[in-house]
């Protein structure tokens, strides 16, 4: 996952990106982000239902996103993705 040395959260405690108290926080780290995309392609690649992902906060009563920074997402009927 190359992306990841990108990633504005890489020098972060990865802890806030699961904690409501600090939500604000971990929100302004992925809002600065340039992989945003390719992180909610993993959170979809690897069903992830808890944490931030992509300035996206997820919890097992909420789907991941349709879109990141405006690019929608789609996903085939294989699970492959794509971005419109």
């Amino acid at each position: 996952m190359v992306w990841r040395t990108n990633a504005a959260c890489r020098i972060v405690d990865p802890n806030i990106f699961f904690d409501k108290r600090t939500e604000a926080l971990a929100k302004s780290i992925c809002n600065k982000c340039t992989v945003s995309v390719d992180c909610a392609n993993e959170a979809y690649k690897t069903r992830a239902l808890v944490g931030m992902w992509a300035g996206k906060v997820y919890d097992e009563d909420t789907a991941l996103p349709e879109s990141v920074n405006g690019i929608m997402i789609v996903i085939d009927h294989d699970g492959k993705m794509s971005y419109d």
